[in-house]
Formats: C-alpha cells, sequence, structure tokens
C-alpha cells in the first residue's frame, strides 16, 4: 500500500510539472531577455539594439490603459524608431522584431 501510495505521488509529480503547473516567466522578463538579440547573431550594424530595447521601457515598465493603447504605443516607439535610425540600415529589421516582442508582451499581459 506504501508503494502504491508513493508511486501514485510521484506520478502526480511529473503529470502537474509536464502540465503546466512550472512557474511561466513573465511576460516583461521574456521582453527584456529576448529583446537585446533582435536584428540577428551579434546585432551588426544596428549600434543601438539595447537603445531600442530600453525605448520600450516605457510600455513594459508601465501600466498601460487597455492592451489596444499598450499596442499602439508599441506601434508609436516603432515609428519614432524608424525615423531616428532611418540612415542605418542594418537597423530597421531588429526594430520590427522589437516592436513585434512588444505586442506579445501587450497581448500576454492585458487579456481581451
Amino acid at each position: 500500500m506504501r508503494y502504491v501510495t508513493l508511486t501514485l505521488l510521484v506520478m502526480f509529480v511529473f503529470m502537474a510539472y509536464g502540465s503546466g503547473f512550472a512557474a511561466k516567466p513573465d511576460p516583461e522578463t521574456l521582453f527584456r531577455e529576448n529583446c537585446p538579440r533582435v536584428g540577428g547573431e551579434g546585432n551588426d550594424g544596428c549600434p543601438d539594439v539595447l537603445a531600442i530595447c530600453n525605448a520600450y521601457g516605457a510600455v513594459t515598465g508601465l501600466k498601460q490603459a487597455s492592451r489596444e493603447a499598450c499596442v499602439q504605443s508599441c506601434k508609436d516607439i516603432a515609428r519614432s524608431q524608424h525615423k531616428q535610425y532611418e540612415d542605418l540600415s542594418s537597423c530597421p529589421a531588429g526594430i520590427d522584431q522589437a516592436s513585434a516582442l512588444c505586442t506579445e508582451y501587450c497581448r500576454a499581459t492585458y487579456p481581451k
């Protein structure tokens, strides 16, 4: 009887772990970890990847009124950055990827 109980307990732990009971990183942490990688390996050619990512702190670091407002803030930052870095042909892809990560953050943080 003891072994059956122990076996059932072990099975429950494995099932719970595999079903998503494990803690998932919050959306802001995911953004902060992934954004510095935008623009490709080593971010060749776009010198300000960290500045590009840090600009989104205005979105990820502050409470937004709604999902739509959050997504619009991401788009506004991307539009501004495209103007700022228009002379650097290697930055637009990184800006678009950072904006997409920001939008993912909004969707994960502000449900419909």
